[in-house]
C-alpha cells in the first residue's frame, strides 16, 4: 500500500499536508480490490440557458411557498434506544460522503478513492481510484466532485465516466459542492460561481437552470440543491439570503423559504432545510405550500437522512425525529467526528473524519419506530 497523506478541514474545503496522496485501509485483514478509471462519458447536451431569480424575502413566502413557522419541537431526553453501534471501517483518512443500500454501504475518502464495502465492513473494493469531495447515488451509479469535473461509477464496479467538465471559479477551491439527480440528469450547486447547473447522466455540456445574486447585486454564493417532479430548489448561502424553487422547463423560480440554506433534501412531501443562521434548527417545509415546523438539529452543514420513517442525523449523538409523530428521540452515542450518514432497512451507518488518520463507518443497529 501507499504511505498515506495527513488531511484538515479549512472552511469547508480540506488541505493534503503530506502531498502524497496514498491511502490504507483496514478491514479485518481482507485484501482489498481497485477498479480501474475507464473513458470518459460521451460529450453532447443542451446550449446553456439562464434561470430566473426570485423576489425578495420576507416573514412568509408566499402561496407558492413555505408558510410562517410552527414552534420548535422538543429536545430529546432520556437514554439512546441502542448501544449496538460498531465501527466496521478503520481507514488511515477521513470519510466524506456516506451512501448505502440493501447490500453495500459506499463512501469516499476526501481526496482520494471511492469505495464499497457490505454491511459488515467486509469485501471492500475501490470502485474509483481518483480524487473526490462530494458524492451522493441513485439506484445505479455513484456521483462525485473533482478538482475539475463531475465523475460517476456504476455500484456494481466498471468504467468512471466524466458527466461534465467545470471550471474553478476565482478564489475557490473546488468548482462544485452539493449535488442532486433526477431520473435523468445531475444537478450541482457551483457554489462560489453562484449557479446551479445540470447535465444528462450519461455526459454532456453543463446548462444553467439557476442563479444567485447577494444583495449588494454581485454574484453570490450558491448553497443546498433538491430536485423533485420538475422542480429545482436552491438556496443562498448566505445569513440574507432566500430558498427558491425553479421550475425547470420553464425557468419561472419563485420564493420558497426566506432564509439562505445549506443541506437541502426532500423527503416525502416535505422539504427538509437545514438555514444558514445561528439558530441550530431544521425546517420542515411542505412542498406544496403551508405551516412550516422546525426542530433542534446541529448546524447548517449537518448531515442527515432518511427511511421515510425518521430523519436521521449525527453531531453530538446519533439523534432522529419521528416524522409522524414529531417527537425527537437519541437513538445512539458514537463517538466520532460525524461525516456522511445513510439508512437502510436495519442499520444507519456514520462516516467518521477521524482525528488525524483514524477515519471509518460506524454501523448503528435501527431501533424500532
Amino acid at each position: 500500500m501507499r504511505a498515506t497523506s495527513l488531511y484538515f478541514l479549512v472552511g469547508l474545503w480540506a488541505v493534503d499536508l503530506a502531498g502524497c496522496g496514498g491511502d490504507s485501509y483496514r478491514l479485518g485483514g481482507l485484501a482489498d480490490s481497485r477498479e480501474g478509471s475507464g473513458g470518459a462519458a460521451a460529450e453532447g447536451g443542451t446550449a446553456a440557458g439562464t434561470g430566473g431569480n426570485g423576489g425578495a424575502g420576507g416573514s412568509d413566502a408566499g402561496s407558492s411557498g413555505a408558510g410562517g413557522a410552527a414552534g420548535i419541537g422538543g429536545a430529546a431526553g432520556g437514554s439512546a434506544l441502542t448501544q449496538d453501534v460498531e465501527k466496521i471501517v478503520q481507514l488511515d483518512g477521513y470519510v466524506n460522503s456516506v451512501e448505502a443500500d440493501e447490500e453495500f454501504v459506499y463512501f469516499n475518502v476526501w481526496g482520494r478513492d471511492v469505495l464499497r464495502v457490505d454491511h459488515s465492513g467486509l469485501g471492500l473494493r475501490h470502485l474509483a481510484e481518483t480524487e473526490s469531495f462530494f458524492m451522493i447515488a441513485d439506484e445505479t451509479h455513484l456521483y462525485w466532485t473533482t478538482s475539475s469535473d463531475i465523475r460517476r461509477v456504476p455500484k456494481a464496479g466498471g468504467a468512471t465516466e466524466v458527466v461534465m467538465t467545470l471550471g474553478v471559479p476565482a478564489g475557490a477551491s473546488l468548482p462544485a459542492f452539493y449535488l442532486a439527480v433526477d431520473a435523468t440528469h445531475v444537478f450541482v450547486s457551483t457554489y462560489a460561481d453562484g449557479k446551479v447547473v445540470r447535465a444528462p447522466k450519461t455526459g454532456g455540456t453543463p446548462e444553467i437552470v439557476a442563479r444567485t445574486e447577494d444583495t449588494m447585486g454581485a454574484i453570490g454564493a450558491m448553497g443546498g440543491i433538491a430536485v423533485v417532479d420538475g422542480s429545482l430548489f436552491w438556496a443562498d448561502y448566505e445569513y440574507v439570503g432566500n430558498v427558491y424553487r425553479t421550475e425547470i422547463e420553464s425557468g419561472v423560480t419563485s420564493l420558497f423559504f426566506p432564509n439562505g440554506a445549506g443541506r437541502m433534501q426532500v423527503v416525502g412531501d416535505d422539504l427538509w432545510i437545514l438555514p444558514v443562521t445561528d439558530e441550530m434548527v431544521i425546517v420542515r417545509a411542505p412542498i406544496a405550500g403551508g405551516e412550516t415546523k422546525r426542530y433542534p438539529f446541529g448546524d447548517y452543514s449537518t448531515n442527515f437522512s432518511s427511511d421515510g420513517l425518521h430523519v436521521y442525523w449525527c453531531s453530538d449523538a446519533l439523534m432522529r425525529i419521528n416524522l409522524a409523530t414529531d417527537a425527537v428521540e437519541k437513538v445512539a452515542d458514537v463517538y466520532a467526528r460525524p461525516a456522511g450518514l445513510a439508512v437502510t432497512q436495519h442499520f444507519i451507518f456514520v462516516g467518521d473524519e477521524g482525528i488525524g488518520l483514524n477515519g471509518g463507518i460506524h454501523r448503528i443497529s435501527k431501533p424500532p419506530p
